[in-house]
């Protein structure tokens, strides 16, 4: 059993994209991946946590009321247009009690809009630590990632992490991937391994299942591969894409977006 017991605010937590037509984006993947976590937790930390929690077939119809609610309240809403999107917070704590929430999704960015940007962290997270495998409101080292960088800013989208091998693993709130080619230049997409130590998001997992995705062991140079380095002011600079190299962030909330990475010198 695990030396640090678990916080009591502590709670397994899964984002999920509500669209117009009330189809909740990847829900299967998203509670198959909740109930491989608490079977987790439960075996680490004894029976008692997450045990008392409702069957998956009972917190799917919670799942599915709670944005039928969101929908029909969102309708007769004067200043909600009927074709928003929604965040679906679902969160189910060591007692099983299961809490619900909505916000509603921003707009996409413009099409003509600058790149935002993708912080390069310099500090290694441990792969071996259990909880970047899992969705939990465990999240310190991600915001402390944040912080680091000034994020939340309007020009950003996140930070990108790597392992204490020097590896590639995930940004704070988002897989990532970088565009490449084969040995026989056919263009493929790469994306960190879970060995690395991250999360195995809900698109990440269905890109790879469909063969959009390739798991590959990362590292920045391999992002910095796919751009032509130019200079900028003390104390970074800012890769221009290669034609045809691209590096997305991704996850099933968000969709993907195109990033420029930022790496200190």
């Amino acid at each position: 059993m695990p030396s640090l017991p678990l916080p009591p605010d502590f709670a397994l937590l899964e984002s999920i994209r509500l669209r117009p037509t009330g189809e909740l984006d990847h829900l299967d993947r998203h509670l198959d991946r909740l109930n491989r976590s608490s079977r987790t937790f439960a075996d680490l930390y004894g029976g008692a946590h997450f045990a008392a929690g409702p069957s998956p077939a009972a917190l799917r119809r919670r799942v599915e009321d709670f944005a039928q609610r969101v929908r029909s309240e969102a309708s007769n809403a004067v200043s909600t247009e009927n074709d928003s999107e929604w965040k679906i917070r679902l969160l189910v704590d060591n007692a099983g009690e299961i809490t619900l929430e909505a916000d509603p999704l921003a707009g996409p960015r413009a099409t003509n809009a600058v790149r935002p940007k993708l912080f390069l962290h310099d500090e290694p997270v441990d792969s071996a630590d259990l909880f970047l495998r899992h969705k939990t409101t465990r999240r310190a080292v991600y915001a402390h990632a944040w912080r680091a960088h000034g994020l939340p800013r309007a020009d950003s989208f996140d930070v990108l992490l790597t392992n204490e091998r020097g590896e590639v693993t995930e940004g704070c709130i988002s897989n990532v991937a970088v565009e490449t080619r084969d040995s026989t230049g056919r263009t493929i997409w790469l994306t960190p391994a879970l060995n690395a130590g991250l999360l195995d998001g809900c698109l990440r997992a269905a890109r790879i299942e469909d063969g959009t995705l390739t798991p590959a062991t990362l590292r920045p140079a391999d992002l910095l591969a796919a751009a032509e380095p130019t200079r900028s002011a003390p104390p970074a600079f800012y890769p221009v894409p290669k034609a045809g190299r691209r590096i997305v962030c991704f996850n099933s909330v968000r969709g993907e977006v195109d990033v420029e990475l930022v790496v200190p010198n």
